[in-house]
Order: structure tokens, then C-alpha cells, then sequence
């Protein structure tokens, strides 16, 4: 089924806000793509405007390095804001223990299941056949593979006798009902690299959130992601409400209730995995993209056909550090 994984149950945010080099470049050119396929398909795209919280003043430090980066890859949509500004974009936000925030007017949401409906029109329209609820075969023979399976390229590597090592965490997604309706941005607390979690949210309507905790953090074992529980617990639903009236304690009343889980398919050195294995460059991975998959899948994409088609990867000047020969 199309969208039927990770890409169906992602909360659908893509933003510029990152401290990231690596993806960059590839969050900014694939903004520009999601506008190109809203005007020809509709993905459910709104520019609601992301902030990415400072804590403190070292924290707001490294978001502002962000901005040279941004403006020499030829976007200028981000911009430091103190927390009066801050307070102005996202009513109701508490402000008072933060240095500011590094925020993008014109990042925002879109529709997993749209954008997956999109591509799949893309490549229906220049003559691919896409085949849904059959196994996958190993020997069926190809001239080329690209292995794109989310949380299960691991498994398909290894019938393809190549190696992608991932390691998928389960994250736990709620809905945030607002007693009233809110003009909010998308926020997040989680700064790249962190050790602890941070709390996200994003308008889904003008009265209801979906938030969670996002972390990178590895999880003892790793989710298995032909098992692997897709409802919320308690547990889970009290931490998110804790960090939640925290963050929008002047919003009045908030009503959660448990929404679904799904897998981040994380790489070891949590960068992507994508491009030929030295071993079999018939193989190609498109793999290893965490909890950003959808925020980065047209230039993934991109880059992964190149290898397939010309045995290089010349839209992206950073390919070679994304190969999956750096595992070994």
C-alpha cells in the first residue's frame, strides 16, 4: 500500500532549521521541490512558520551559524527571533527560559499520503508500474535495485546480499485537542545532536496539535519493524502532556489523547545512507533517513536515481559522504 509505512504515519514537517550541514542543502532544494509538486498535485502543503527553540545563549549561538550556511545555498527565509517575537508568532507559548529561537515563515507542514500519491503519479506518468501487496523477490533479477524500504531496508539489503545497518527507534505521535483556535507555528525544542529529547508540536487544523518527543537518541534493542506496537501508552502520553503544559501553559485548557506510533530508520553515524554498495553497485540504498525522510525524499530521491542512471551523483556535491562504503 502506498504510504502504508513510515511515510503515512510521519506528523508531516519539513523545515530549514538545522544545524545539520550534510542536510542542508538537501532540506532547502527539497522545499523547492514540494512547492513545484503542490502547484501540479496538492500535498496538503501549509507555510505555517517553524521555530526551532534556544534554551540559552549557546544554544542560540549555534542556530545563528545556520544562517551564513543558509544564505550561501541561496536560501534567506530564516532568521533569529527573541522570545517577545517568539511570544507574538506562537500565542499562548512560554518564552521565559528561552535564549530565542531560529524560525522559518515559510517552513511547515504537508500530507504524507499526498506526497506519496504525488510521486507515485510522477512516475505512473512516465510509464513506471508500480506493483503493491506482492513479496519481494530477490531473484527476480534487475539491472538496477534501489532499496528505498524505510525501516525494512536492512532486511532487503541482506536478500540482496549487501549490508544497510540500521537501527529503527519507535516514536509515539498524540493529538492536542486546543479549547479554542490557535494561530501556531510548528516548534520543537530538540536541538541536532542533543543527548535528551525535545518536544515538537504542529497545527493539524486551527484547534487541534500533533506532538511528540523527538529524539535521535538509540533505543536497547532497536524497534523491529515487523513488530513493533503502534499504539501510545500512558506512559508515553503523561510525558508528552508534562512537557506540553510546560511549553503552552497560556493556551488554556489541552486535551490529549493517544494517537499512533512509528519507526525512525536510523543509520549508526545518523547520517543518511544513499548510493551504490561497493560490493554490488547494482544495489543502490536510499536508506538511514531518521525522522526527516519525508522532509528530504525529492533530493534523496534524486540522488539515488543518478547513481542508478549515471553511476554518479552530480546534483549534489556531497554524495560521496552519504555512500554506504563508509560501514564497510
Amino acid at each position: 500500500v502506498i504510504a502504508g509505512g513510515s511515510s503515512g504515519l510521519s506528523a508531516g514537517i519539513f523545515n530549514r532549521q538545522t544545524t545539520n550541514e550534510l542536510e542542508l542543502e538537501l532540506r532547502i532544494r527539497s522545499a523547492d521541490a514540494f512547492a513545484d509538486l503542490e502547484r501540479r498535485h496538492g500535498i496538503g502543503l501549509i507555510r505555517c512558520g517553524y521555530a526551532r527553540l534556544a534554551a540559552d545563549g549557546d544554544a542560540l549561538a549555534l542556530l545563528a551559524a545556520v544562517l551564513d550556511r543558509q544564505r550561501t545555498l541561496g536560501y534567506d527565509g530564516g532568521r533569529l527571533v527573541d522570545p517577545d517575537e517568539l511570544s507574538r508568532l506562537a500565542p499562548g507559548i512560554r518564552c521565559d527560559d528561552l535564549a530565542g529561537a531560529l524560525y522559518g515563515a515559510d517552513d511547515g507542514v504537508l500530507d504524507g499520503h499526498l506526497l506519496c500519491a504525488a510521486y507515485a503519479a510522477e512516475a505512473q506518468a512516465l510509464g513506471v508500474e508500480i506493483r503493491t501487496g506482492r513479496p519481494f523477490d530477490p531473484r527476480a533479477g534487475a539491472d538496477r535495485v534501489i532499496n528505498a524500504a524505510g525501516p525494512h531496508a536492512a532486511r532487503v539489503a541482506e536478500a540482496l546480499g549487501v549490508r544497510v545497518p540500521l537501527l529503527p527507534q519507535r516514536h509515539a505521535l498524540l493529538v492536542a485537542h486546543l479549547a479554542a483556535p490557535a494561530a501556531l507555528p510548528t516548534v520543537n525544542e530538540y536541538l541536532p545532536g542533543a543527548a535528551t529529547a525535545g518536544l515538537y508540536f504542529r497545527p493539524d487544523g486551527s484547534d487541534r496539535l500533533l506532538c511528540g518527543l523527538h529524539t535521535y537518541a538509540a533505543t536497547d534493542p532497536p524497534a523491529d519493524p515487523d513488530v513493533f506496537a503502534r499504539t501510545v501508552s500512558f506512559d508515553e502520553q503523561e510525558a508528552v502532556a508534562e512537557r506540553l503544559s510546560h511549553r503552552l501553559g497560556g493556551i488554556g485548557e489541552i486535551r490529549l489523547e493517544p494517537g499512533w506510533a512509528g519507526l525512525y530508520p536510523v543509520s549508526p553515524d545518523g547520517h543518511f545512507i544513499v548510493g551504490p554498495h561497493p560490493e554490488r553497485p547494482e544495489v543502490i540504498a536510499a536508506a538511514g533517513c531518521g525522522g526527516v525522510g519525508l522532509t528530504v525524499s525529492p533530493l534523496v530521491g534524486l540522488i539515488a536515481a543518478e547513481w542508478a542512471v549515471l553511476g554518479d551523483a552530480p546534483s549534489f556535491r556531497d554524495a560521496p559522504a552519504l555512500l554506504p562504503r563508509r560501514f564497510g
